[in-house]
């Protein structure tokens, strides 16, 4: 109770102090937590994509010459034929998933109405084994219905509503330009930020799409891989079987003066959504350097500032230290009340400033960062998607806040209580009274 009954003194007898303090500390936490839930974002687990944790992704290929008076390179996604033969039967891989890497645009067309352009994502039937979609009405095709060339499709629940006016249209018939489809199922809208999956509406890859053979001059296509890693997988087994893979093919393509360079796949959600993923190979130890870098200035700079301010307080305290020590208190239990003091300044304005972080999240974020890539969604409203709150409400993100509040209070105010502890009563007693 001594520590709120300072505080309100402080409060009341120094104003302008402590709520400077207070909002130094809000911005500082405020900096900080908006870094953390910009990260955080490319490995969140939120429905669908529950287990992202163990999803890996194999995409986007590099074929070059290896002639040199024949310089030549093309860079693109996989056709259907190399993304097997890359990704299928892995050890240590649950299920693998072969769908477009990016979602396409194309008109839909129902009847006495005017075209929609929308995305949609090619996708087979182990395609919704591996994520948990939520289907509102209808269900999902399966693989046999793909191998089956199936004119079955997914919309999700707001394409539903904006071309129907409700949800209950399984059964009904839609075009993607010239095909002609039926409704088997809608689903919940997916957040375009989880980009592996979003779509407006989800194809089926039939028999046709997986027929190419592979060569150097054919290689490049729609296709992706994803893996669903089993739970002890170590995941450079899986890329030491990957890599094997990639020189085998490469033995084959000697003979046509190509080879496909390896570039560190499979990729997990982190390496995801790092830049330039699927042309160079994600330096993620890099990546978390300069993480921690930014961290670290947005902490100690505000820190500085705030133990000024913290000496100027305690300046107006030197009396009561000092008749304090006088009657027999200790060091160690001075330093703790006004460490203590301290820690409930720095813990409001940490509140503060976690409270402003989620309303700048969820109002203005994808004015300042763009969370999506462009190259693999065309979609400008989808572009400038929002976190949803459940995406950056984790424990983690808690538990970070309270980290670093208890950093800032640290940095902010060990020296200036050590050293007013230090001081001698008649000292204090004496300055006091000048």
């Amino acid at each position: 109770m001594n520590y709120f009954r300072q505080l309100w003194y402080d409060m009341r007898h120094q104003k302008m102090m402590t709520w400077v303090a207070i909002s130094g500390t809000a911005v500082s936490i405020f900096l900080v937590m908006v870094m953390f839930m910009v990260n955080s974002l490319k490995t969140v687990e939120v429905a669908p994509d529950i287990n992202r944790q163990r999803i890996y992704a194999g995409m986007t290929v590099t074929i070059k010459s290896t002639n040199p008076e024949d310089n030549w390179m093309t860079r693109g996604n996989m056709n259907y034929p190399l993304a097997q033969r890359l990704y299928g039967d892995l050890k240590g891989v649950e299920l693998v998933s072969y769908c477009g890497q990016s979602a396409y645009p194309r008109d839909v067309m129902i009847k006495d109405k005017v075209p929609v352009n929308v995305s949609t994502k090619m996708v087979d039937g182990k395609f919704w084994k591996m994520f948990d979609f939520n289907f509102l009405e209808g269900e999902p095709f399966t693989e046999d219905d793909c191998l089956g060339n199936t004119n079955k499709i997914v919309l999700t629940r707001s394409l539903a509503h904006r071309l129907f006016s409700t949800q209950e249209v399984v059964g009904r018939e839609i075009n993607l330009g010239r095909d002609k489809y039926v409704i088997s199922g809608v689903v919940e809208d997916v957040n375009p930020i989880l980009q592996n999956i979003w779509a407006d509406v989800y194809t089926p890859v039939v028999s046709s799409m997986r027929e190419d053979d592979i060569s150097r001059y054919n290689a490049c296509g729609y296709f992706m891989a994803l893996m669903l890693y089993e739970k002890k997988t170590d995941p450079e087994s899986v890329k030491a079987q990957v890599k094997s893979r990639y020189a085998t093919l490469n033995a084959e393509w000697a003979k046509e003066g190509a080879e496909l360079v390896y570039n560190g796949v499979p990729y997990d959600a982190e390496q995801l959504g790092m830049t330039d993923v699927g042309y160079v190979e994600p330096d993620v130890k890099k990546e978390h350097r300069t993480q921690y870098v930014i961290y670290a200035l947005l902490l100690l700079l505000p820190a500085i500032n705030l133990s000024s301010m913290m000496r100027g307080r305690l300046r107006h305290r030197v009396s009561e230290i000092g008749v304090r020590r006088a009657y027999g208190a200790k060091r160690r239990d001075i330093i703790r009340q006004l460490i203590g003091e301290n820690l409930v300044v720095t813990v409001v304005g940490g509140l503060i400033g976690l409270g402003l972080s989620y309303l700048f999240m969820l109002t203005l974020s994808s004015e300042f960062f763009m969370f999506v890539d462009g190259n693999r969604i065309s979609s400008l409203e989808a572009m400038m998607a929002i976190p949803s709150f459940g995406m950056l409400f984790t424990w983690s993100t808690f538990f970070i806040s309270v980290g670093a509040c208890l950093v800032l209070n640290l940095l902010t105010a060990t020296v200036p209580a050590w050293r007013a502890s230090m001081m001698e009563p008649a000292v204090a007693i004496s300055k006091s009274r000048t």
